[in-house]
């Protein structure tokens, strides 16, 4: 996917098939089994956040500034609305589904 000039090179794809076979939540960045938070790099977490998910799955500082800018250039042009990335992944009623609709179609 290209962001800019800057092409999103091993990681594409990744928040995406992350996703698929792990949980989502809301309102942290990461919660273990018993729903209490935990860092997004734990080998307790069993639920995250986009931007935990972005953690999780290790992208470099590069790759995260780069998977961050295309979620929210996705948000920005879904009639979901929204004005950052955690504000979009916390709104009331936000499901699951709604969240890998918005990774493939950011193309990560």
């Amino acid at each position: 996917m290209e962001t800019g000039t800057k092409t999103i090179g091993t990681k594409k794809g990744k928040l995406t098939e992350f996703f698929e076979t792990r949980g989502w939540c809301q309102g942290h960045y990461a919660l273990n089994a018993d729903g209490e938070q935990t860092k997004a790099i734990s080998g307790e977490a069993v639920a995250w956040c986009l931007l935990g998910g972005i953690d999780a799955v290790r992208a470099t500082p590069k790759e995260r500034g780069w998977l961050k800018v295309a979620i929210h250039n996705e948000i920005s042009k879904s009639i979901y609305g929204g004005r950052n990335v955690i504000e979009w992944n916390d709104k009331k009623g936000r499901t699951k589904d709604e969240i890998m609709a918005l990774l493939a179609n950011a193309g990560v």
